[in-house]
């Protein structure tokens, strides 16, 4: 049976429901729906929506509505030079506080919107990473990957078929804990707007209401929930009721049009890329080795055949005592060659299992860095910040007195030294007091050192021997 282009899975409070494009051209989806199971566990419901139809798409989305998210703002100052992972890192600790999972155990996506008094604001999407994992895995055995998992709300482009550019349009999204607002067309990027607030309470009406002053009036208005929407609002806006199938359907269709062609404009959370694994490394290694021994092998005889050749030359002619002097001298040369060759095969050997324990040791000594930077933290004293700089590591936090800071650097250089980090003395700096209380902001420096077998690998290759090959 042939896999369609592409497979959602919509995850709500009242149902699951599976969509697949059959092609990438195609114009309608294939929907299964059915009433959401009751259970919390997000893989049984993720499996459960898998079962609807037949083998899903290699590239599967999830679309799920208590999926955490929100609009978080970071510096515009403090961010102009971070890269994206330095990025989702700093909105990590931002959401952690709101979302109640830990900067350390989360995984983000996130997508940047627009710029409002010198701070960025970012759409994120946070879940904990070992749920993650386990939906990540649950796919791959269905030889399938995860492209995103994400929120539901804010598809970008207008429900209404007769609304086209350049009209300017408005949808209001009812969700179960979250009111979500996009103004789009007009030849800009559409605007979006998050109200974390019950739906049901009112208590938003006031803030969309600014909101959509600020904004100015638009050409068309709609409304998506799932089931009835009761507050009445201004003006005439179609309403889009989830429930219905026939509108679920047009309503993941315009979702798989935005997600198969602009994968990256949403707040999509996608698996890290996969290091090499250490076997396939040592695969690797094992190959080239061969591929090298094989080189030499063909050199070495090579060698052979010019020797038999020289030796055939001399039973036949009868040269001079002086050429047949230099003659010997050139077949000591190439027998000395073929010595030195395979010094440097064995030498080779060495380098490769030497690098192949670098590539274990370097897998695994970030993630014990975190883990023990986090189990090491004395009493009194917490982390603002970890960055990476040059190969080195620098945290900075604030304690009750500077004998926590040294602690911390203690523990830590005991803990950290198989993994080839040496830890500085602490930075302390006394911070403004009230009162007789105070406290002092920290800094540590962790220095990557290099291991014995990484020195044996820097170190400069074999030098290239000179050809033996020549007239006699």
């Amino acid at each position: 049976m042939a896999r369609p282009y592409a497979t959602i899975l919509f995850l709500n409070r009242e149902s699951i429901a599976r969509a697949d494009l059959p092609s990438r051209g195609a114009d309608s989806l294939i929907l299964w729906q059915e009433p959401r199971p009751p259970v919390d566990d997000l893989s049984v419901l993720i499996e459960s929506a898998l079962r609807l139809g037949g083998p899903p798409s290699k590239q599967v989305w999830i679309l799920d509505s208590e999926l955490w998210t929100q609009i978080l703002p970071l510096p515009l100052s403090a961010i102009r030079q971070s890269s994206p992972n330095e990025i989702a890192q700093a909105l990590k600790f931002e959401a952690e506080a709101l979302s109640g999972i830990s900067a350390f155990d989360a995984e983000i996506g996130y997508q940047e919107l627009n710029t409002v008094a010198g701070d960025k604001n970012f759409w994120c999407s946070v879940t904990s990473s070992s749920q993650f994992k386990q939906c990540a895995e649950l796919l791959e055995a269905e030889n399938s990957r995860l492209m995103g998992y994400l929120h539901p709300a804010g598809l970008s482009q207008s429900l209404q078929a007769s609304v086209k550019d350049p009209q300017r349009w408005r949808r209001l999204e009812i969700w179960s804990d979250l009111i979500c607002g996009i103004v789009g067309g007009g030849g800009v990027a559409p605007v979006k707007k998050l109200i974390n607030a019950d739906p049901e309470g009112g208590f938003w009406l006031g803030e969309w209401e600014e909101w959509t002053s600020e904004l100015g009036a638009v050409d068309a208005q709609e409304t998506l929930s799932l089931g009835s929407f009761n507050h009445v609002l201004e003006g005439e806006m179609a309403p889009f009721d989830i429930s219905n199938h026939d509108v679920l359907n047009h309503w993941l269709f315009s979702w798989s049009q935005i997600l198969v062609s602009q994968p990256e404009a949403v707040a999509r959370i996608i698996p890290p890329r996969k290091p090499v694994e250490t076997p396939v490394l040592v695969g690797l290694s094992f190959v080239l080795a061969l591929l090298t021994l094989g080189l030499c092998f063909f050199h070495h005889s090579s060698q052979l055949k010019q020797l038999e050749e020289f030796k055939k030359q001399t039973d036949k002619a009868e040269l001079p005592a002086k050429s047949m002097a230099e003659l010997d001298v050139r077949i000591k040369g190439m027998k000395n060659e073929e010595k030195k060759a395979s010094k440097e095969i064995a030498e080779l050997a060495k380098r490769v299992a030497a690098g192949t324990e670098i590539l274990s040791v370097q897998r695994s000594r970030f993630a014990h860095l975190l883990a023990e930077v986090a189990q090491n933290l004395p009493e009194g004293a917490i982390l603002e910040s970890l960055e990476t700089k040059n190969g080195d590591v620098y945290l900075r936090g604030l304690c009750s007195n500077p004998e926590k800071s040294h602690t911390l650097a203690t523990r830590l250089a005991k803990s950290l030294a198989k993994d080839s980090w040496r830890v500085n003395g602490p930075k302390t700096v006394a911070q403004e007091s009230s009162g007789n209380t105070g406290y002092w902001a920290f800094e540590l420096t962790l220095k990557d050192v290099p291991s014995p077998h990484q020195s044996k690998l820097s170190k400069s290759p074999t030098k290239k021997r000179k050809s033996g090959r020549g007239r006699p």
